[in-house]
């Protein structure tokens, strides 16, 4: 079974999963809260005497025993219950950081990865493009019907300092790099799904009271997002290409190999390519044809091909669902009550140190493919001048 199909599979086992999923975050409602407040918020939910703040200990009793739809409308009570007695300094303080957490979703944009890089990524190291989308709670929004170019992340020229050619050059150490890439990667989803559900259980959602799973529901959109324009992008005419080119050349060998070796062979290179930096990959063709060898610039602005017209619709879509994205987290975050703007400050610095990470090692995997695509032209460059001046 082929990664993506692996990938697939596990997206819609989650799906399947998540109504259960869904019933553990409102099992969890009201049981804990951020710490700038969370000691006056137990005073009034266990009914501890304190002048001036109300005792909702009895609808938090109630809260607890109630089943189905009712349960959302005793949550409610609750909800007015905790926030009529609170003071107004401690209502203003819980206004402004619904207006700070309101802009989150839009800032994340900013640094996020966009659906063409993660896409471009995905056809050479395709797990560690599933994991940067699950790390990077956000996706980058392109102009509306604005047509988005994938090739477009190989136009500028690669960088390939001498300090990056001592390191990638040596097997272990490179070997070592991709580890701690997929170990930084996994940190960062760790850290998202963690911020997501405090979110989820530490406050309450105005206009949905008892769904804590929303938080969550958001951070996870981008890589549905993902997924599908990856899949557009492998069955785009580039790729179909890029594919024919590689069978023929391992043509020869899998003619040798019986039908298990062939899968054993597969599965090797498939691991020794995900595990390789882009920085030491081969040049997969992707910018110009094998005729136009030679040519170190290629204008893919100016020349954008043709990908086909189902591949091209789904990119379309998919980056009207990150505008989607980007309006539904506006729509819980700037609803988020019972969290303090200091709170507030703190989970949008985790959420942003996730996103940041996962843009670095983006970044460092789509230079090396630049680097990689444009090393060998540079060579067929130099190579055609020596034989232009040996011939004069």
């Amino acid at each position: 079974m082929h990664l993506p199909q692996c990938i697939l599979r596990i997206a819609l086992t989650f799906l399947v999963a998540f109504p259960r999923l869904s019933m553990a975050f409102s099992t969890a409602k009201f049981q804990s809260w951020y710490p700038y407040y969370g000691g006056v918020l137990d005073i009034e939910l266990f009914g501890i005497e304190a002048p001036g703040y109300n005792n909702c200990s009895a609808n938090y009793t109630a809260y607890k025993q109630a089943q189905g739809i009712n349960r959302t409308n005793v949550c409610y009570n609750v909800y007015d219950c905790l926030f009529s007695g609170l003071l107004p300094n401690e209502q203003s303080n819980f206004a402004s950081a619904q207006v700070f957490l309101g802009l989150t979703p839009t800032l994340l944009a900013t640094i996020a990865p966009s659906i063409g890089e993660i896409s471009l990524l995905s056809s050479q190291r395709p797990l560690l493009s599933f994991f940067l989308a699950l790390g990077g709670p956000a996706v980058f929004v392109p102009r509306f019907l604005g047509h988005p170019n994938i090739l477009q992340s190989l136009e500028m020229p690669g960088i390939r300092p001498p300090w990056l050619q001592r390191v990638t050059s040596q097997r272990r150490y490179e070997i070592g790099l991709s580890i701690l890439q997929y170990a930084l990667a996994i940190a960062a989803i760790v850290n998202v799904f963690s911020v997501s559900y405090q979110l989820g259980i530490q406050t309450v959602i105005a206009w949905k009271c008892d769904s804590s799973y929303l938080p969550f529901l958001w951070a996870i959109l981008p890589v549905g997002i993902h997924l599908i324009a990856a899949l557009a992008w492998r069955i785009s005419n580039t790729m179909r290409r890029v594919r024919n080119t590689r069978l023929q050349r391992g043509r020869a060998a899998q003619e040798s190999s019986s039908a298990i070796g062939i899968s054993l062979i597969a599965l090797r290179i498939w691991l020794q390519e995900e595990l390789q930096l882009c920085i030491n990959g081969q040049k997969r063709g992707y910018r110009s044809d094998d005729s136009n060898k030679g040519m170190s610039k290629v204008n893919v602005t100016a020349t954008f091909p043709n990908e086909g017209w189902l591949s091209e619709m789904l990119m379309e879509f998919m980056s009207v669902f990150a505008f989607v994205q980007v309006v539904f987290g506006t729509l819980v975050f700037s609803s988020l009550m019972f969290i303090a703007t200091i709170d507030a400050v703190v989970v949008v610095i985790r959420y942003s140190l996730s996103g940041l990470l996962c843009r670095a090692i983006l970044m460092f995997e789509l230079n090396g493919m630049r680097v990689a695509e444009s090393e060998e032209d540079e060579q067929a460059s130099e190579l055609l001048a020596a034989n232009g001046e040996h011939a004069q």
